[in-house]
C-alpha cells in the first residue's frame, strides 16, 4: 500500500511539472515567426535585384548612407536590420543628382541582424 500511494504521489509531481512545458511549444512564439519572415525574405534577395525591388519589400534605415552599403529595416519589426551591396549606377535618368539611384543592383547581402533604428 505504501509502495503505491508513493508511487501515486511520484507520479502527480512529475505530470504536474511537466505541464508548463508542454503547453509552450520551442519556435512557435510570435517573434519567432518574425525572425522566419526576415530571414526568409534576406535569402530571397538576390544579386542583380535592383534598389528599386528591394525599397518595396524593405524600410530604409535612418542616418548616413552610401550609395555602395545601404541598411534596410524589416517592416514587421524595425529592430532587425539588413546591409545591401551594390553596384551604383549613377548615371540614373530617372534622378541624375541621387547618390542612392533605383537602378543600383544588389552585389552582396550582409546577414540580418538586430539593432535599435537609427534616428531620422
Amino acid at each position: 500500500m505504501k509502495v503505491l500511494v508513493m508511487l501515486l504521489v511520484v507520479g502527480c509531481a512529475v505530470s504536474t511539472s511537466l505541464t508548463p512545458h508542454q503547453t509552450r511549444i520551442p519556435g512557435e512564439a510570435p517573434c519567432c515567426k518574425i525572425v522566419e519572415a526576415a530571414l526568409e525574405e534576406s535569402r530571397n534577395i538576390k544579386s542583380g535585384t535592383t534598389r528599386r525591388e528591394i525599397e518595396k519589400k524593405l524600410k530604409l534605415d535612418g542616418g548616413v548612407q552610401s550609395p555602395k552599403e545601404t541598411r534596410y529595416l524589416f517592416p514587421d519589426c524595425n529592430d532587425i536590420k539588413i546591409e545591401i551591396e551594390f553596384e551604383h549606377h549613377p548615371n540614373d535618368p530617372d534622378d541624375p543628382h541621387s547618390p542612392l539611384s533605383p537602378n543600383d543592383t544588389v552585389s552582396y547581402v550582409h546577414i540580418p541582424y538586430l539593432e535599435y533604428p537609427a534616428s531620422t
